[in-house]
């Protein structure tokens, strides 16, 4: 009984911290009305450079996550790659950096889910316009263990079978 009410407890902690967290778009998906999407570039940069990542150079800035005090706790880049915009295959990639002391609460996993539905809209979009989306993946290149976990309750699975360093890119079903 003690378990339960601890992961009860734990769930509602949990969810308070979701209920205050504000999401940012940046690039071209940015509000421009919104005074928060320079601070929220300046912590994405802040983020990435003490978890020591560098985003791929095709990767650009995509979205942030404040929680309730304003600060930066999460932030995502995506980037295409491979045969690129104009062709049938390729992959649209992705990184995460939630700020340590954000992690285990459920940042990461709305930063995933986010992409996940851009995804999805987006290549709707191009698929209906242009046909250009068609042999697009979902893909991220993992190097933490616990993302790894999360990527595979998302829907994601390893291209060796299980996640590894070794085989790190993980590609989403949808």
């Amino acid at each position: 009984m003690l378990l339960f009410a601890t992961s009860l407890i734990g769930a509602a902690v949990l969810s308070a911290f979701q209920s205050k967290l504000r999401v940012v778009y940046l690039g071209p998906f940015a509000d421009d009305d919104d005074e928060d999407v320079w601070t929220a570039e300046e912590g994405l940069d802040r983020l990435f450079s003490q978890a020591r990542i560098r985003a791929a150079s095709y990767e650009d800035p995509f979205v942030v996550v404040f929680d309730g005090g304003g600060e930066v706790v999460g932030a995502a880049v995506v980037g295409i790659t491979g045969s690129g915009w104009n062709e049938s295959s390729g992959e649209m990639r992705f990184s995460i950096v939630v700020a340590p002391g954000a992690q285990r609460q459920g940042v990461a996993r709305e930063l995933v889910r986010l992409i996940k539905d851009h995804f999805v809209s987006e290549g709707q979009d191009l698929l209906e316009a242009h046909h250009e989306w068609e042999g697009m993946e979902l893909v991220a290149w993992v190097v933490n263990p616990h993302m790894a976990e999360l990527l595979e309750q998302e829907g994601f699975s390893s291209d060796g079978g299980d996640w590894s360093e070794a085989e790190p890119h993980m590609r989403w079903g949808g």
